[in-house]
């Protein structure tokens, strides 16, 4: 009778096995459809403190007019994909973050450091979900970029 129980348990686990699901948490919103991430941001470092400036116009941030491939790259990203440039959100990932040139002695080591600068880490927010992979794969070529990534998943 033990050994009955035993196999019907095993019986019915195997079963659940296959319809259970790999779970992604993440920070934004995220959907797999047919192997293809789809998400709504992403997040970019640039080298250079200007590459973002503020549109008075529009009343947020905006890609300067001094880097036209990075826009050139996003506008092509929005335009295939019916989204309006002025529906994008640029934010800065730590708001408080300041350009930081300052660092620290390695007491160990007695080298100097210099501290991360992330005043200069900025997201990118779409208005919907979208396959944000082949943006990322553009921007990464950019020279003005230091790196750029999606959301973090786990």
């Amino acid at each position: 009778m033990k050994q009955f129980f035993i196999i019907l348990i095993v019986f019915l686990l195997s079963s659940f096995q296959k319809t259970l699901i790999p779970q992604i948490y993440s920070e934004a919103p995220i959907q797999v459809l047919d192997g293809i991430v789809l998400t709504d941001m992403f997040y970019v470092k640039f080298k250079h403190s200007d590459v973002i400036s503020f549109n008075k116009e529009k009343e947020k941030l905006t890609i300067s007019n001094n880097f036209p491939e990075i826009y050139k790259i996003i506008n092509k990203f929005c335009f295939f994909r019916h989204i309006n440039m002025d529906d994008i959100q640029i934010h800065r990932a730590i708001p408080r973050a300041a350009d930081s040139k300052m660092g620290t002695i390695d007491s160990k080591t007695r080298e100097k450091r210099k501290f991360p600068d992330l005043s200069k880490v900025y997201m990118v927010i779409f208005p919907r979900l979208v396959d944000i992979e082949t943006i990322v794969s553009e921007l990464k070529s950019q020279s003005e970029i230091e790196y750029v990534h999606g959301p973090v998943q786990w």
